[in-house]
């Protein structure tokens, strides 16, 4: 846990999380720093040290991005592990800063101040955050017209869904179909988008896989070629819509 943080804030249009400073400060015991551009965070960092990132992306009236800041940050041996929050509307960077860059999360704008605390909170590690962070709430699927199944997060090892149905994997190798032709296809579909990606983790366009089960991951040309623990057959998965496996390949060499 860490107390009595010092945090940069880095954006040229800081309104957004301005309305939640005080709150912030107060709560977290922080210090904030603001800089609009990437030469005054600059300036911040040879003056300072930190203990978070907050970063926007996109600085408008510059080339450089929060983006190429963090590189820059992480080239410091003092920041290899200090937390980096990204907060931006962009959300189609995200795959690209989980894939290249480590002890990063990213909050899509706009957010809401419970959204805002809880990632620093998580940042920071501060217990209260980490519990109910990694608490997940029982999926409640509809099954039928009248039946509805409840299913613990902990116990899927993945989820494939086609046009024709979604098929939930146990761990203990059971299966659960719903059939799009269900009345409630659409719900059950969208509670499981909505799962934190911190524990199921969307890694292409059709398979949400439980990272726990995850026993490699090995590359083949474009392909992720991805196993877990009771595979017998590798889920093949094309490395265009990667997200979030290149934190694997290392445990597969």
């Amino acid at each position: 846990m860490i107390a009595n943080p010092r945090i940069l804030y880095l954006d040229d249009c800081p309104n957004e999380l301005g309305q939640y400073t005080t709150e912030l400060c107060e709560h977290f015991h922080a210090s904030i720093d603001f800089a609009k551009n990437i030469r005054e965070a600059e300036n911040r960092l040879q003056k300072s040290d930190y203990d978070l990132f907050l970063l926007d992306i996109e600085i408008s009236g510059t080339r450089s991005t929060g983006i190429q800041f963090a590189a820059q940050i992480r080239k410091n041996a003092k920041y290899t592990f200090t937390p980096i929050i990204f907060i931006s509307m962009h959300t189609y960077h995200s795959h690209r800063l989980l894939a290249n860059l480590r002890y990063v999360s990213f909050l899509s704008k706009p957010f809401t101040k419970e959204q805002l605390f809880m990632h620093i909170g998580v940042a920071l590690e501060w217990p209260e955050y980490l519990t109910r962070h990694y608490q997940y709430p029982s999926l409640r699927l509809p099954v039928s017209y009248n039946a509805m199944a409840e299913i613990d997060p902990v116990e899927i090892s993945f989820i494939q869904y086609d046009r024709h149905q979604l098929v939930i994997q146990y761990i203990n190798g059971q299966e659960l179909a719903i059939s799009r032709r269900n009345y409630s296809f659409q719900e059950a579909l969208k509670q499981i988008q909505e799962l934190h990606l911190d524990f199921l983790r969307q890694i292409y366009r059709s398979i949400i896989i439980n990272v726990d089960q995850i026993r490699s991951v090995q590359m083949q040309g474009t392909t992720a070629v991805v196993w877990l623990f009771d595979d017998q057959i590798p889920k093949p998965l094309s490395y265009r819509y990667r997200k979030n496996i290149a934190e694997y390949l290392e445990k597969a060499e």
